[in-house]
């Protein structure tokens, strides 16, 4: 004869490990689906890298010589920056982006607390600060020339502390 108590055992035993099944499927299942997300944003973010990834046969010289020539703990998305850069051609303008650059190296905003208001290399591409922006009430020097004789005509020299 069977022992109920056996069996009635063996039966809950059976129906926990059906449960603990059941919970590991479903934990098994939450963890392939965020490591399906985590693949599809690497993916996305592969995709993204690989349209802003410098040129294959290099960045020009008038670039080169921007980049070379901005704050250096503010140069950020170099890929991007030479984008916007070759989109409005701007090694036509050159002359104008780099005395606008110099120009604004020598403004206090950018001079005082170390350089904490610089804004990213891309930031500053994109507001087009070599269009004769107004800083402090005044046109923006056109030139280094400029600048240098406004600097001589008032006794000033603006630009970074000397070490």
């Amino acid at each position: 004869m069977i022992d109920m108590k056996y069996l009635e055992a063996l039966m809950t035993e059976v129906m926990d490990s059906r449960h603990v099944m059941e919970e590991y499927t479903v934990r098994i299942q939450e963890g392939l689906a965020r490591i399906s997300e985590q693949l599809a944003a690497i993916e996305h973010n592969t995709k993204k890298a690989e349209k802003a990834a410098p040129p294959e046969d290099g960045y020009n010289e008038s670039f080169e010589r921007f980049w070379t020539a901005y704050p250096k703990h503010r140069r950020n998305y170099k890929p991007k920056c030479y984008k916007f850069w070759t989109k409005r051609k701007l090694n036509q303008r050159e002359p104008e982006v780099m005395a606008a650059l110099e120009a604004d190296k020598r403004d206090t905003q950018w001079v005082k607390d170390g350089g904490m208001f610089i804004p990213g290399a891309l930031k500053w591409l994109q507001a087009e600060r070599w269009n004769g922006a107004i800083t402090d009430g005044h046109a923006r020097p056109s030139s280094l020339a400029e600048l240098d004789a406004i600097e001589a005509q008032f006794g000033l020299t603006v630009g970074p502390p000397q070490v």
